[in-house]
């Protein structure tokens, strides 16, 4: 049974809205582990939410606006999120308003990891824009090495 759900959400054709899409589509490609499902919900994160309902942690991938230069990376924890020193989704709905409906809805996610990456293009376009591009490596890397640290953290419990 998969203990981590990685999911990404966005929109492909608003160039960088697309970014969680574009990122768990690579890493599912490149980074699959034991234990991990990758889901794409695209412009639907509730359907994500609800392939992943019997996964203790969850970690969110999306493009998120919260005033750092473009291609700048968010790596935040569900606290943070509630804090609101967190983004915003494009979504209309913030993800943290979502994950709550979630665990009203009964699906407790024991962690919560959102990890974005700040716009520069978010406007009709296939592709990201070439500067959230040439970053998207290192927010795989940091997808990966977050996805790791979950999976660590639940095999400790």
């Amino acid at each position: 049974m998969e203990k981590v759900a990685v999911i990404g959400i966005g929109n492909l054709l608003l160039q960088d809205e697309g970014l969680g899409v574009h990122a768990v589509r690579e890493l599912e490609r490149t980074a699959a582990r034991e234990g991990v499902m990758f889901i794409d919900a695209g412009t639907d994160p509730w359907s994500g939410f609800a392939v992943a309902q019997d996964c203790p942690a969850l970690v969110l991938l999306d493009a998120v606006v919260g005033g750092k230069a473009p291609g700048g990376m968010y790596n935040m924890s569900l606290e943070e999120l509630e804090s609101g020193n967190a983004a915003l989704s494009l979504h209309g709905v913030s993800l943290l308003h979502m994950v709550q409906c979630e665990t009203i809805l009964g699906n407790e996610f024991r962690q919560v990891r959102v990890l974005g990456m700040e716009p520069d293009r978010v406007e009709p376009g296939i592709g990201l824009s070439d500067r959230c591009s040439a970053r998207l490596p290192e927010f795989l890397e940091m997808s990966v090495s977050e996805i790791d640290n979950v999976r660590r953290s639940l095999e400790s419990c």
